[in-house]
């Protein structure tokens, strides 16, 4: 009677085996296929928006982003172009002059002390607007009549 119970081991382990072996390959297949998914960027999953889905985000930081320059004291013009440099050309010296100055002016709301800042805010406002680095030609946005 022993013989027969080492034969259910044997057929038990051979089934073992066979399972484990099933499995890595099913393992394998998956990744190799979600690697050749992420590699040839077809995604099967997720909402994949089209240009005016990308491009409208865009459009509201910038309307957003003037809003606040305006709230500082940069005059319309300024905070449209300026709003502009910072998305398009954010080494120009105008994208580079309104990070610093939305960094200070945050700075200062996030540790409660805007009273100091908004001292600072405006002489660099008041800079700003004296040198002209965020008109249409200096950050070399188009013609908008084009």
């Amino acid at each position: 009677m022993n013989i027969p119970s080492e034969m259910d081991d044997l057929a038990r382990s051979n089934t073992m085996k066979h399972l484990i072996l099933v499995t890595a390959a099913i393992i394998g297949l998956s990744g190799a296929a979600i690697a050749g998914t992420k590699k040839s960027g077809h995604h099967s999953y997720g909402y994949q928006p089209d240009e005016r889905g990308i491009e409208a985000p865009s459009s509201q930081v910038d309307v957003e982003t003037e809003i606040k320059l305006r709230r500082m004291g940069l005059s319309a013009d300024h905070a449209h172009w300026g709003a502009w440099a910072i998305r398009n050309r954010p080494y120009s010296s105008c994208g580079e002059e309104l990070t610093d100055l939305m960094m200070v002016y945050d700075k200062g709301r996030l540790t409660h002390k805007l009273v100091k800042v908004q001292k600072v805010v405006e002489g660099m406002v008041r800079l700003m607007e004296r040198d002209s680095p965020c008109t249409r030609e200096e950050v070399g946005a188009p013609d908008p009549s084009q």
